[in-house]
């Protein structure tokens, strides 16, 4: 057994299920207009971990499905979760791809949710190349920030602030 106080507990388990509400919240702070309606929101990752298809408890499914409710178009990916996603959510404005291009592609800012060994290789350059706006919030805080920002993309990460 560990001698964890319960209310250090409860406090991480409240910071870990307000994930994805921040994620919604920043992106809501770096748009012009203030609203996710009708933006095309790029999500790198659904599996609740590299290496795996498992989306059960995965921040992704409550991040994707509060910025449907918001009225943003999703536009997600995974290597291996896609199938299972589609069990779990279908929404006319939610689109599973596996072609990270085809997420990017007009997108007004994209999320990495979970840190796939082939997201932590992709370039700032390609961002800019796909993206409308090039916004990049890194959910797991893996990227180096600098290099993107230094490439012009608006760079925020769950945890570090502006």
């Amino acid at each position: 057994e560990m001698n964890v106080p319960s209310d250090l507990l409860k406090a991480t388990m409240q910071v870990n299920e307000a994930q994805p509400f921040r994620a919604a919240e920043i992106l809501t702070e770096e748009m012009e207009d203030r609203t996710l309606e009708d933006k095309k929101i790029a999500i790198l990752g659904i599996a609740f971990k590299p290496d795996t298809d498992d989306v059960r408890e995965a921040v992704s499914i409550t991040l994707i499905n509060h910025l449907l409710d918001k009225g943003a178009k999703v536009f997600a990916t995974d290597p291996k979760a896609i199938d299972n996603v589609k069990e779990i959510i279908s929404h006319e404005n939610l689109t599973l791809s596996n072609k990270i291009e085809d997420i990017l592609n007009g997108a007004d800012a994209c999320i990495l949710v979970t840190e796939w060994k082939e997201y932590l290789e992709l370039t700032p350059e390609l961002f800019k190349k796909h993206m409308k706006n090039p916004l990049l919030i890194d959910g797991r805080r893996t990227l180096d920030y600098e290099k993107f920002r230094e490439k012009g993309i608006i760079f925020r990460s769950i945890g570090l602030g502006k």
